[in-house]
């Protein structure tokens, strides 16, 4: 019978694979895309910029990829009688794991993240990047970042985006002079989008 309807045994083995491929509910392909399209002030410690968040679960060990961008800017706070004087900005991501998605905490809670306290996340080691704006004439800056993890064990995880910012002018720790340019609709500037598949 197979060999009279060669169509039939097509969609015969497509429908085995999408079986198999969508186990437990879960596809063997999960994309996310978040966007962040309000003004965020950066500080010295980390910031967490809110809307670029994504939990998923896996039931299958996984391969993850994050990629994004925001944009940013100057804010051209008036210090020691300059507003016009260089800022630097880092940004990097952050994975966190759990039995269950309670279990990763509240997705908007605030938090000073530091080297000796990452609140139970990991840093997606080679996502760690920056960039300078040499003054307020320049304005803008554009922060691409990107990471990869690789997840053996079933359960939830969340991806964060993280920023922050520091200058010396002055020689003094001055705070927030630089800010996630906001954003939104068709213009939105700042994204995360995370791809999830099987190993």
């Amino acid at each position: 019978m197979l060999k009279k309807f060669p169509a039939l045994f097509v969609v015969l083995m497509a429908i085995c694979f999408n079986c198999v491929a969508q186990d437990n509910g879960y596809p063997s392909l999960q994309i996310f895309k978040k966007l962040h399209p309000y003004d965020t002030d950066l500080f010295r410690v980390w910031t967490r910029i809110h809307e670029l968040t994504t939990d998923f679960e896996i039931t299958r060990p996984s391969h993850m990829t994050a990629i994004g961008h925001i944009n940013v800017q100057h804010r051209k706070i008036y210090i020691c009688g300059k507003s016009n004087y260089a800022v630097g900005y880092a940004l990097k991501l952050t994975i966190k794991n759990s039995d269950t998605q309670s279990g990763l905490g509240p997705v908007n809670q605030d938090l000073d993240l530091n080297e000796d306290n990452m609140y139970g996340r990991q840093l997606i080691v080679g996502s760690i990047t920056g960039d300078n704006i040499d003054g307020a004439s320049d304005h803008y800056s554009l922060g691409a970042f990107e990471g990869y993890e690789k997840m053996d064990e079933p359960g939830w995880y969340r991806v964060e985006v993280w920023g922050n910012s520091h200058s010396d002018v002055c020689g003094t720790s001055i705070d927030g002079l630089i800010e996630v340019v906001p954003s939104e609709g068709i213009t939105t500037y700042n994204q995360l989008i995370v791809r999830v598949e099987d190993q």
